[in-house]
């Protein structure tokens, strides 16, 4: 009997965008991240689906100019166990859309700086002795003012269409308060003329009112430079996100006592770490470091009394 001729296997089809795992070399990964394209949302044309750099090219040569990359849609976590959904605030999407933006749209750099407060607790323990009020943060509004002035580069705006640095020849810090709605961020305006005291004052009354939301709009804008200070929940380092347009912004941690070097042997010393990040395309590394070496001298003595 004549013998059927077998058929070709057909190629598989290109997989499905946003269904099962992505297979994807660390190299296509990296040049989806550049173009800003969801590597989640590539058709993979090659064996078992996987995405081939000509296929992210493809994609992003098909998007519409200017449409953003669509969200990865998540699996179906109900087949593992209980779940529930929660709806996310208004500003909890305003946050997480502004710092999305800002971590693709910025290139990090973030460098860490350890301070010496020693000196710095001796004054503060003698000024809260004497009735006055030296809150930590108060000090770090102080000195990094101070920094500002010595590297005028970290306090600045990048307009990346016009190729222009917009220096600011005004100190508006920005403070990051936790709250029960999520993170904002009121501002100490023209911190370069107030006193210690009148900075403590005002940073425990903006702080009180945007914890209870009763901050003003303008109370929450116009900042040239932020603080972020996660020390009292016990973090050390960590990698702060920019809060756009600013150019830079300050983390700091939890203070510690660390064995330091003293030339002839290790002495216990009290130190205050500090994480910087920069957007590398205004700023280099050397002027972040020049700011925190001028941070960290200041805070070593900072002569408030």
């Amino acid at each position: 009997a004549p013998r059927a001729t077998p058929r070709p296997a057909a190629a598989p089809p290109p997989s499905r965008p946003g269904q099962g795992p992505v297979f994807a070399s660390p190299s296509v990964r990296a040049l989806a991240r550049e173009i800003g394209v969801d590597i989640y949302q590539v058709p993979g044309s090659g064996p078992a689906g996987r995405i081939s750099s000509d296929d992210v090219k493809a994609f992003a040569r098909s998007r519409p100019e200017g449409a953003p990359a669509a969200p990865a849609p998540l699996p179906d976590f109900s087949q593992f166990g209980a779940t529930e959904e929660v709806d996310l605030s208004r500003l909890r999407r305003t946050i997480a859309r502004n710092l999305g933006n800002s971590w693709n749209q910025i290139p990090h750099v973030t460098l860490h700086a350890q301070a010496e407060i020693d000196e710095l607790d001796r004054q503060r323990q003698a000024l809260r002795a004497s009735g006055r009020r030296a809150s930590i943060t108060a000090v770090l509004v102080q000195q990094v003012v101070a920094a500002l002035k010595a590297e005028p580069v970290i306090n600045a705006s990048f307009d990346a269409g016009a190729g222009k640095l917009v220096l600011k020849r005004y100190y508006n810090i920005g403070i990051a308060v936790d709250t029960e709605r999520g993170l904002v961020v009121p501002v100490i305006r023209d911190a370069d003329s107030k006193s210690l005291d009148d900075l403590a004052a005002e940073l425990t009354d903006l702080a009180e009112r945007a914890r209870a939301g009763k901050a003003s709009p303008d109370e929450l804008s116009g900042a040239s430079f932020t603080i972020t200070n996660l020390g009292t929940l016990g973090v050390g380092e960590f990698t702060p996100i920019i809060n756009p347009p600013e150019v830079a912004i300050l983390g700091v941690g939890a203070s510690e006592s660390r064995p330091v070097w003293n030339g002839e042997s290790f002495e216990p010393r009290l130190t205050l770490p500090l994480s910087l990040s920069i957007d590398h395309r205004a700023v280099d590394g050397a002027d972040g470091a020049r700011f925190l070496s001028a941070l960290t001298r200041g805070l070593a003595a900072p002569g408030l009394i």
